[in-house]
């Protein structure tokens, strides 16, 4: 299966945080991960509230983002354009999973 992650998923892959665990699990699973290109950015503004709100030190900050980097380049970015959008609610009128 390809998985769809949004930011907050990708983040759970680096973050250990509620759901980290079950993501990973899921994300190992998937034979590819994709996401929208707005993702990346939002990853590491996560990263940063983590530091911030110190859920993350300075060495794990700085570890993270160089995670952050190496994964992001190997997750596809999807184009949201109308055709994507209508195959999505699609897709959710036949009960598929989406994340």
């Amino acid at each position: 299966m390809i998985l769809y992650a949004d930011s907050s998923a990708i983040a759970k892959l680096l973050i250990d945080e509620e759901g980290s665990e079950e993501f990973g699990a899921l994300a190992e699973e998937a034979n590819g991960i994709v996401t929208v290109a707005i993702s990346r950015v939002e990853v590491f503004a996560a990263l940063a509230s983590a530091h911030r709100d110190g859920r993350l030190d300075a060495a794990s900050y700085d570890q993270a983002k160089v995670e952050a980097h190496n994964l992001l380049a190997t997750i596809g970015i999807l184009d949201v354009d109308t055709p994507l959008l209508e195959r999505v609610r699609i897709g959710r009128e036949s009960s598929a999973t989406c994340l």
